[in-house]
């Protein structure tokens, strides 16, 4: 397949949060992200127009991370948070694929619309980390994430329509510092 490069739009935010308390911190930080790409393919890979391709892609996420995490000069650190996320790619704005070339030319306007299927998400994140200074040589710490993403894609291929996945997890940490 031979690509034809058009325009990429890209655009974001953050927003980054500090409080600063005596032996603590709160941090915020929050993004949003939304970008266009457009593509032309050659399918065909040949001289001859046969078949191509115009796609669009649309995505838009947003994010939240939140975090406690200790500032003072003792022995002991720690940290605790959370984290969110959810987007859509190829939402209803989009267009979708046009294909065409001569292999459609029977069809009207020459081409053919291959709607676009929306994709969404949500995850969110649970985390800690926890150090403490034994000597000046020895640390020990322990932490534990907890991760949950759900991606749900249209799919009109398939009975149900909808194509649904998760993800879980949770990842102890333990550790020792020489």
């Amino acid at each position: 397949v031979q690509t034809c490069a058009l325009p990429i739009w890209h655009w974001g935010s953050v927003a980054n949060v500090t409080y600063d308390a005596s032996s603590f911190e709160v941090v915020s930080i929050t993004t949003h992200d939304r970008q266009q790409t457009y593509a032309y393919y050659d399918d065909d890979l040949g001289p001859n127009d046969l078949v191509n391709a115009y796609t669009r892609f649309e995505g838009n996420s947003m994010s939240e991370e939140l975090r406690m995490q200790s500032t003072g000069g003792g022995p002991l650190r720690w940290l605790a948070g959370g984290y969110y996320t959810s987007g859509t790619n190829n939402s209803s704005l989009c267009c979708g694929s046009i294909v065409g070339g001569s292999v459609f030319s029977a069809l009207p306007g020459g081409a053919y619309l291959l709607p676009s299927q929306p994709d969404m998400f949500t995850g969110f994140s649970g985390f800690t980390d926890e150090q403490y200074d034994l000597t000046s040589n020895w640390t020990v710490g322990a932490g534990l994430r907890y991760d949950d993403f759900k991606d749900k894609a249209v799919n009109p291929v398939i009975a149900a329509g909808v194509q649904r996945a998760t993800f879980t997890a949770i990842e102890p940490k333990a550790v020792i510092h020489y």
